[in-house]
């Protein structure tokens, strides 16, 4: 859970970075570069602890009685949990669900971008396959195959279209939304990562409208084409579109292609401030999570003695101690049966030792029971609960 949040807090930070100072700034691939690499450090920097503090190995441990010792591994006792339907079960069914769809519709996606290319006419043109499709779907490029419907087009418009597909196609911007959609499979709850993925899409076509002004177009014949081209029919979430929903940001961004004295510079500050801030909020975190988690290790000890010592200490002064020939005796192999191997220590593979001392009347009936040693207070309660409900026999003057 703490990966979880470290990571919606990072691309948060990614974001926000990018809406405030880079977003209006012509220099898309800096921009596309920015975004990808904040979006896998997202991932990535969680995942290192930067807390060098030494962990300490947990001891061997046994449980035991002062009256015959019991070796207890959580393999030997064999008891059946039932399957609890929680909160947290319930968070994960949900997760596993939404991804399954999404994974899904991904799948759904490729197959119908098959059957278009099936049904399709398709040329070569400089190695690019260009699927003349007979429906009036929108251009996209997908890889190296630029699907495209000609009806409505004069040769010089759909020549500017397989050259704005081709841009796509050259600066590899399939693989970046195809890495989004796959990072959102498992990450789908982070809102800032479909926000990146949407901006990300954006400067896609930035860079392409901005190669095709380059290489000489008229400014509002191309707006014209892209607006002829506003309407589409399939969302495909990994390809690229010529009719892209934010086209009156395309515009004014077309308009701003000389970038602004000094904007280069914000790259050059904000990378090293925006990553130092990142190791030193997860190297932050990691330290007051080990913190609060020793915190609340301490409180569950403090508790469960507290409970434990409220659950077996009786009165001891009113207990009448005789001197006996014979000590009451108890069933070695029905004490072995009572004990009940903790679930919580069974999950962390742990095994220990509990010294316990019981205090039996003259009808063989347990009156307190105490822990006299015991290497780690997960066993306590089950060593008492084992002796408590043993049969003893009571000694004999």
């Amino acid at each position: 859970m703490l990966y979880l949040a470290k990571s919606l807090l990072i691309s948060g930070l990614i974001f926000c970075f990018y809406s405030l100072f880079l977003k209006k700034e012509p220099f898309h691939q800096l921009n596309r570069v920015f975004l990808i690499i904040g979006a896998f450090l997202a991932i990535i920097i969680p995942l290192i602890d930067f807390n060098f503090s030494e962990n300490i190995a947990p001891f061997s441990e046994e449980v035991n009685t002062l009256f015959s010792e019991i070796s207890v591994t959580h393999t030997a006792v064999s008891n059946s949990f039932p399957i609890e339907f929680s909160l947290r079960n319930l968070i994960v069914l949900v997760y596993i669900i939404i991804s399954l769809i999404l994974l899904f519709k991904l799948a759904f996606q490729f197959v119908l971008l098959k059957n278009i290319y099936k049904k399709s006419r398709v040329e070569i043109i400089e190695s690019i396959k260009v699927v003349e499709t007979f429906k009036e779907y929108p251009p996209f490029s997908f890889f190296n195959f630029i699907f495209i419907c000609s009806k409505g087009l004069s040769s010089e418009e759909r020549e500017r279209i397989i050259l704005h597909e081709k841009i796509h196609i050259k600066q590899f911007h399939s693989i970046d939304l195809l890495f989004f959609d796959i990072l959102l499979i498992f990450f789908w709850f982070n809102p800032f990562l479909w926000l990146i993925k949407k901006s990300l899409k954006s400067i896609h076509e930035f860079i392409a409208d901005s190669a095709i002004l380059n290489s000489g177009c008229n400014s509002i014949e191309y707006q014209d084409l892209i607006l002829k081209e506003t309407f589409g029919i399939y969302d495909i979430s990994f390809i690229n579109r010529l009719n892209y929903s934010l086209t009156k940001r395309r515009f004014a961004m077309m308009s701003n292609l000389k970038p602004r004295d000094f904007a280069f510079f914000k790259y050059v500050a904000i990378l090293p401030i925006m990553l130092t801030l990142m190791l030193v909020f997860n190297s932050y975190t990691s330290i007051s999570s080990e913190q609060t988690a020793e915190q609340k290790k301490q409180k569950e000890k403090e508790l469960k003695n507290k409970q434990i010592e409220k659950s077996t200490n009786k009165v001891e002064k009113n207990l009448d101690f005789q001197e006996l020939d014979e000590a009451p005796s108890f069933d070695f192999n029905e004490l072995s049966k009572k004990i009940v191997y903790p679930e919580e220590a069974r999950k962390a593979g742990k095994e220990g030792k509990v010294f316990v001392r019981a205090y039996v009347n003259v009808k063989g009936e347990i009156e307190k029971v105490k822990i006299e040693k015991s290497d780690n207070n997960i066993f306590d309660k089950a060593a008492i609960t084992a002796v408590k409900n043993t049969k003893f026999n009571p000694g004999i003057k």
